[in-house]
């Protein structure tokens, strides 16, 4: 099996593009599946690496090539997968010490919050993924293996993009400048192809958590979303949370109503009040159905009374949701289209994911992130990117602009949850 030019940046890891070959790189037999660099297996340069399952069971592994490392130290790796084409397979991904004898250590220990070993699934998006751990007594070096897992005849898991280094003290507080080499090389990648020959994509901006500011009034961070957005002559799309149109709030809601009938927003259902309680307890996650039925209805009734119009999308806080949730939008008729919903169950409903491409990471508008991700993932026909504008500062707001400038420069077209309806059918599934 030869392995040659899958795209990767590692500044540590050498080839870990595979331009040289196997130089670096152990793969041992796999019997009952296959790995080969393909074209089409490439999420950012010309190549990527599929693995794929012949039968069951899988044996084999393949070593990226290593790093020295020092004894008591963390290290990251970075990668993206996804891909496998039609049916998509599992494998896993770990990192994996050697002592100077070339020999593998124990499982290492990961950081808090870490993992040094994960699962790795094909699919329609790239998703992106990282490991860390120590470097245990007697670490010389530092691989990652990936091996196969499980899958039909046929299905795959795809490679792309792996990097590994020495982790960082702490995460940068601040996003890289827009004419820094990342992003240049960024911008560079995506503009060699720019759609993989497709269409643009369509782009939902889900702007989360609308509520009246002091005195019954829009803020200014939602003005100014607004207000760009117009002068782009973009669609933008808004959750409300409804009890904030409960107290006296008339130039609240007026904007609502204005903005609605210029038919420049489109405002959705984000529940009634976006509570959080213990646990993973949210307003759609934990709760009693009855609960749950009370909070979506009474925010839908109390648009109609005091907007005027019904919601036609739905998406519920934090993106979390239950069964309770399924049975509940099975039951509402007027709401179409579930935003972040559960595709497995979508309550017959028009569910809307590809979150991959947003527009926060780490709670922040991140240029540099949605570059990196939107160059993984070009040739997706649709991407609904998240973000809250009530926190966004100035450079907040800055780094959002830059997405949407690069977007209208993609010829990318900005569309409402709605607009994926016709004839109550999805557009794009």
């Amino acid at each position: 099996m030869l392995f040659v030019g899958m795209c990767l940046s590692a500044q540590a890891m050498e080839n870990g593009g595979l331009e040289k070959g196997l130089e670096g790189w152990g793969v041992n037999v796999i019997p009952a599946a296959s790995a080969e660099v393909l074209k089409e297996a490439a999420s950012m340069g010309e190549f990527g690496l599929r693995l794929k399952i012949a039968s069951q069971p899988t044996s084999g592994e393949i070593i990226s090539p290593k790093i020295e490392v020092a004894a008591g130290k963390s290290y990251l790796a970075k990668y993206w997968s996804g891909g496998g084409g039609a049916q998509p397979a599992n494998a896993s991904i770990e990192m994996v010490f050697f002592d100077e004898h070339g020999n593998a250590l124990p499982p290492p220990v990961a950081p808090a919050g870490k993992k040094a070993r994960t699962a790795a699934t094909g699919g329609a998006n790239w998703n992106p993924g990282e490991l860390a751990a120590v470097a245990p007594e007697n670490a010389h070096t530092l691989g990652v293996r990936i091996k196969p897992m499980s899958g039909p005849p046929g299905s795959a898991v795809d490679f792309d993009d792996l990097t590994i280094d020495e982790m960082p003290a702490s995460s940068p507080v601040s996003p890289l400048p827009v004419d820094s080499p990342r992003i240049q090389e960024l911008k560079a990648e995506i503009q060699r192809d720019p759609t993989r020959g497709k269409t643009p994509p369509k782009i939902v901006l889900k702007l989360d958590d609308l509520k009246p500011a002091s005195g019954g009034t829009v803020s200014q961070q939602w003005l100014r979303v607004a207000d760009f957005a117009k002068e782009k002559n973009i669609k933008i799309s808004v959750g409300i949370i409804a009890e904030g149109l409960e107290p006296d709030s008339p130039a609240f809601i007026q904007w609502i109503q204005e903005e609605n009938a210029a038919k420049r927003i489109e405002f959705w259902n984000h529940g009634w009040d976006h509570a959080a309680g213990e646990k993973m307890i949210r307003e759609f996650s934990g709760q009693p159905y009855e609960r749950q039925k009370d909070h979506f209805s009474r925010a839908n009734e109390i648009a109609r009374k005091k907007l005027g119009f019904a919601f036609t999308s739905f998406g519920a806080p934090f993106n979390i949701t239950d069964a309770a949730t399924v049975r509940m939008l099975t039951e509402e008729p007027t709401i179409t289209v579930w935003l972040y919903g559960d595709p497995k169950n979508p309550a017959g409903k028009i569910v809307l994911g590809n979150g991959v491409v947003t527009i926060e990471t780490r709670a922040r508008p991140d240029f540099e992130a949605f570059l990196e991700a939107y160059a993984h993932n070009r040739g997706t026909d649709y991407f609904v990117m998240q973000g809250h504008p009530g926190g966004w500062k100035d450079d907040n707001f800055e780094q959002f602009r830059m997405m949407v400038d690069f977007l209208i420069d993609q010829k990318a077209q900005f569309v409402f949850p709605r607009d994926f309806i016709v004839n109550n059918r999805a557009i794009h599934k």
